[in-house]
């Protein structure tokens, strides 16, 4: 998730695993569980959760770095997770929704 790598670096390497094993679990899952579909949303930095509620050095810092001073919500997300569900042609997807911050 590109909250932490940006923030606290050492914990990249733990982030990325675990990114990377939710990407396999998905598209695995996918295929076993089938005719369930099993997709997975990677959220990037979102504003307005309560983790980072308050916040506004954090929130400033991360909106830098997002392409358009985009600010990722919660609502965005919610969006995300009923487009899959509507969705019937996606299975063993990985939405990235991170309002382009992994691009940088």
């Amino acid at each position: 998730m590109a909250e932490w790598r940006a923030i606290d670096p050492i914990r990249a390497t733990t982030v990325s695993s675990i990114n990377g094993g939710v990407t396999g679990l998905t598209r695995t899952l996918a295929v076993e569980l089938a005719p369930v579909r099993v997709n997975a949303i990677h959220p990037g930095f979102v504003s307005d959760s309560p983790y980072w509620a308050g916040n506004t050095e954090v929130n400033e810092r991360m909106l830098g770095r997002t392409p358009g001073r985009r600010s990722l919500t919660t609502e965005h997300c919610v969006g995300a997770t009923l487009f899959l569900l509507d969705n019937q042609g996606m299975n063993g997807a990985n939405l990235v929704v991170d309002a382009g911050i992994s691009l940088t």
